[in-house]
Order: structure tokens, then C-alpha cells, then sequence
């Protein structure tokens, strides 16, 4: 198996992982057997983490999202969080891609949190709805780039959350993506200003938003 550890577990000295296997409700494991990881003494990277969440495909932006990948700043680390449905995509390497795999919905804030990711994406092509993944990202105060598709575009201007792109042509929404990341990794004031402005973001609960759906179905 693999593992992907952020170089920011490490503290002094190195990382020891010991393999546990469960068989048949019991947990198993021979000491001292652990594999030793040195610390890479890796430098922070001076840029942005941003996320693709969701199944990606062709339909999810997955074409746009390979070339904001592949063109993209080398000081930008990328993470594709969920399944990729888009062949291109799945056979990207590079060594500032980290794929992560399928998710629980109910994990999506863990992963934000973990990744310590800075900007969402999510650039449908297809309207969307409403969009839970973008919810995801306003409770977790990540600032968002979406496609100008159905209630992405309208809630990110409503919001003021963060910014929309036309999604009329897959290399057209790469080059703005990157453009916009390259805006905030040469300019942090400018990111500054809108993660302060969603930290600022209503958020309802559950109860609230069917309060809400109940006003829409009685009129």
C-alpha cells in the first residue's frame, strides 16, 4: 500500500509507521517491524493548496481541471479529492498532484481541514442546483472559484465568497483559473481580504434551511 504524509507531520527527527491488519474482528501486528521515514526537512511551499473536490468528469470540469494541472504554477500544490472519472485526469502525474480517492460525504471538512487546503474549485459544466460541495467549502471558510453554471455562480455572488469563471470553454476556465490563483499567490492581500470576507459567511443549519424549503413550498 501507499501513504501520502504531508511533509508537515514531521517534527524532529524521523516517522516510524507500524502496520496494523484487522482479520476477522482481530488486530495484528509484529513489533519492531515498523518502516522508519526520515524527516525530508521539507520548505513550506510559499504558494496555495487548492482542491478539486467531488467526482470529477467530464461533466465536473474534469478536461478544464487536467489543464489547470498541468499549466498550472509549480509553487500551487493540486489535490483532486474524490473519484476521477475523467482518463486524462486519472493518469496525471505530477509531484505536487496529490489524489486522494473516493470519500464519505460527511469526511469532505476533515479532508479540508487535514490538506490545510486554501481555494475550492469546482467547475461544473452542467447547472447545478445547489451545490453541497460549495457549502462544504463557505462552513470550512475556504474561498471558492466555480463556474458561472446555475446556483454556483448565483450563490458565490451572493455570498461574495469568491469568484465565478465562464465555463463556455474548457481551456477558456483553465487559463482564468490560473490566472486568478497566479493573482493571489504573487498578491496574499488580495486572499486575505476574501477569506476574511467568508469568515463572515452565513451559514444555516439544517433546521433553518428547511424552514426555508417549508416558505418555498407554501407559496
Amino acid at each position: 500500500f501507499k501513504a501520502y504524509l504531508p511533509g508537515r507531520v514531521f517534527c524532529e527527527g524521523n516517522l516510524t509507521l507500524t502496520p496494523i491488519l484487522l482479520k476477522e474482528g482481530r488486530f495484528y501486528s509484529r513489533k519492531g517491524q515498523g518502516a522508519t521515514v526520515k524527516n525530508p526537512k521539507t520548505k513550506k511551499n510559499a504558494g496555495l493548496r487548492v482542491a478539486f473536490v467531488g467526482g470529477i468528469n467530464s461533466e465536473k470540469g474534469g478536461k478544464a481541471v487536467t489543464e489547470i494541472i498541468r499549466h498550472g504554477s509549480s509553487q500551487i500544490e493540486w489535490y483532486v479529492i474524490g473519484g476521477i472519472g475523467e482518463p486524462e485526469l486519472a493518469h496525471l502525474r505530477k509531484n505536487n498532484l496529490i489524489k486522494t480517492g473516493y470519500y464519505h460525504q460527511e469526511d469532505l471538512y476533515i479532508y479540508l481541514k487535514y490538506y490545510q487546503i486554501d481555494v475550492v474549485c469546482i467547475l461544473s459544466k452542467c447547472p447545478e442546483t445547489f451545490s453541497y460541495t460549495l457549502s462544504e467549502a463557505i462552513v470550512s471558510h475556504i474561498p471558492v472559484i466555480v463556474t458561472d453554471t446555475g446556483a454556483l455562480g448565483q450563490r458565490v455572488r451572493a455570498l461574495d465568497c469568491g469568484v465565478v469563471v465562464s465555463a463556455a470553454d474548457d481551456n477558456e476556465t483553465a487559463a482564468a483559473v490560473n490566472r486568478q490563483l497566479s493573482r493571489w499567490v504573487d498578491n496574499s492581500e488580495d486572499y486575505q481580504r476574501l477569506l476574511k470576507k467568508i469568515e463572515d459567511c452565513p451559514v444555516f443549519s439544517v433546521e433553518e434551511m428547511l424552514q426555508e424549503y417549508r416558505k418555498l413550498y407554501a407559496a
